[in-house]
């Protein structure tokens, strides 16, 4: 069982590398800069939600009534407002063209382009 997972990880690793071969710029086309900034930003987002979660700790021990229903009211508010949204995006959006009335239309379309 072990060789068979050995030799599947060495199959996709060569795999990959004939990939490498053919395309080498489709896999590497982001610049070091680039992955630097992203590392960045995620270590950003890392920290801001460690120190969150202790913040939030720290309310829940100091306040724990009030934090709780702010949280049961935040989260309730989102799950209505993306409903909201949805059923605005529903009602607004027209309905598609019936398919039997787009491929004659189409049709004669091409015929007009062609002399």
């Amino acid at each position: 069982m072990i060789f068979k997972a050995v030799h599947t990880t060495v199959v996709l690793q060569h795999k990959a590398f004939k990939l490498y071969e053919r395309f080498p710029k489709a896999l590497t086309h982001r610049r070091v800069d680039d992955l630097s900034k992203d590392r960045a930003i995620g270590l950003i987002i890392l920290l801001g939600s460690t120190s969150g979660i202790v913040a939030y700790g720290l309310a829940m021990w100091s306040h724990p009534i009030i934090i709780l229903q702010i949280t049961a009211f935040l989260i309730a508010s989102a799950i209505l407002a993306i409903l909201a949204w949805i059923d605005y995006t529903l009602s607004t959006t027209p309905p598609p063209k019936p398919i039997e009335e787009s491929a004659p239309m189409a049709e004669e379309k091409a015929k007009e382009v062609k002399p």
